[in-house]
């Protein structure tokens, strides 16, 4: 039965790659049959919303008043792209150019950052900036002349995506082992929240799996922690790495030194013991840690302790508010996220005094790229992803490794305190 599955799922995949690789030539040879594929589809998408939300009022399953305004509103949108199909070839390129546009600000805020803080080889940020901003102003300036452009872009994405894709299910079928990936795009990467990758995370409460007593999870000798969480920025995924049992957590922790609107400031670096922490991660009831548990061999553990080992090189010790309120004998009274880590775990906290992780930001240099640089460089890759790597990329891949036989993720355990 179980082989039975796993055949199914191969054919799936292989179809899904060989579907996905034809939408792509679609999109090239005819521009214009794709733009009428993705307005039918809009229409169809708005048509069942409208519905759906109708019957949920209908069998009571949504208030009344919310029913109404949800199914009110994409009937209205639904009317305008019925009506004035021409506004949809305009709303393409105008969408675009404002996604090019995103790209383009938080290219130059990396570069930004970089440059304050001396870091070296960064130009191409720079030059990628100014492309996604002229790609912008070209969409701007002739929206509805732009769809051409925009499927023909989308057609060699999506024919490299599908081309990846089968050639991971056919090696896969070979060896379970393989496994390869293309991440999305750097905005609509970081802002897909993990939550999108795990569909499991819906019938978490059902999941045997599933603990609420640290204690009753023992540790791994690597451990990747994946948190998920309500929130604006804390709702993208925040990742942790545990080296045996001490956590490394690295994040815009600061609240005193932020900017741009929460989404950058110094980084700060918590070393902790592990069981503490997540004690600490989970009294709140609002957080889900899903634990991946790797088996590194020693060759392989000894080069990440030299990784961590030259990471620490180039910290310096911070002191956050509960902490300077113990130095002087009064009562940690802070309420701030650090201060609260500091008072239940008496953690040890760095910032950096040079190099990438100096200044965190949320769509480059953030939480992800800290736990990447200690498993993933020229000397070991115990994860072997390309592309951008996001929370929710991180997610998908490591659940991914958890289904197969014989990877290096032996476990997954999902945390969560019971309500």
């Amino acid at each position: 039965m179980e082989r039975l599955k796993r055949t199914l799922a191969d054919i799936v995949s292989i179809v899904a790659s060989l579907a996905l690789l034809a939408v792509g030539v679609i999109f090239i040879l005819e521009a214009s049959m794709g733009l009428t594929v993705t307005w039918l589809l809009l229409v169809i998408f708005l048509a069942i919303m409208t519905i759906a939300n109708i019957i949920s009022v209908i069998i009571k399953k949504r208030a009344f008043k919310e029913g109404i305004i949800y199914a009110l509103a994409h009937f209205l949108i639904l009317a305008l792209v019925l009506l004035y199909p021409s506004l949809y070839v305009g709303f393409v390129g105008l969408t675009t150019g404002l996604y090019a546009l995103l790209n383009s600000v938080v290219y130059f805020v990396d570069y930004h950052l970089a440059r304050k803080d001396h870091i070296k080889g960064i130009f191409s940020k720079f030059v990628t900036s100014v492309l996604y901003f002229l790609a912008a102003l070209v969409l701007f300036i002739v929206p509805n002349k732009s769809s051409a452009i925009i499927f023909i872009v989308s057609g060699i994405y999506l024919i490299i995506a599908a081309i990846i894709h089968l050639l991971e299910s056919i090696l896969d079928i070979v060896d379970r082992r393989f496994n390869v990936s293309l991440s999305l795009p750097i905005i609509f990467g970081a802002l897909l929240p993990p939550r999108v990758y795990l569909k499991q995370i819906k019938t978490i409460d059902q999941d045997e799996r599933v603990i609420s007593d640290v204690k009753d999870n023992p540790q791994a000798p690597l451990e990747i922690f994946i948190y998920l969480r309500d929130g604006l920025f804390e709702s993208l995924g925040h990742v942790d790495i545990a080296y045996d049992g001490v956590v490394y957590s690295y994040g815009l922790h600061d609240p005193k030194a932020r900017k741009i609107f929460g989404s950058a400031g110094d980084g700060v670096l918590i070393r902790v013991d592990r069981d503490p922490f997540m004690e600490n991660c989970l009294k709140s009831g609002k957080t889900i840690v899903l634990d991946f548990k790797l088996e590194p061999d020693e060759k392989e553990m000894a080069i990440i302790k030299g990784r961590i080992d030259e990471l620490m090189k180039d910290t310096i010790p911070f002191a956050c508010d509960a902490k300077i309120e113990e130095e002087l004998g009064e009562p940690m009274d802070a309420q701030d996220y650090i201060s609260d880590v500091y008072r239940d775990t008496h953690c040890e906290l760095y910032k950096f005094k040079k190099g990438r992780f100096k200044t965190y930001f949320v769509f480059t240099t953030n939480c992800v790229l800290l736990a990447d640089h200690l498993v993933r460089n020229k000397e070991i890759d115990l994860l072997n992803m390309s592309g951008i790597i996001t929370p929710g990329n991180y997610l998908n891949f490591l659940y991914s490794l958890y289904l197969k036989e014989d990877s290096i993720v032996k476990d997954l355990v999902v945390m969560k305190k019971k309500d």
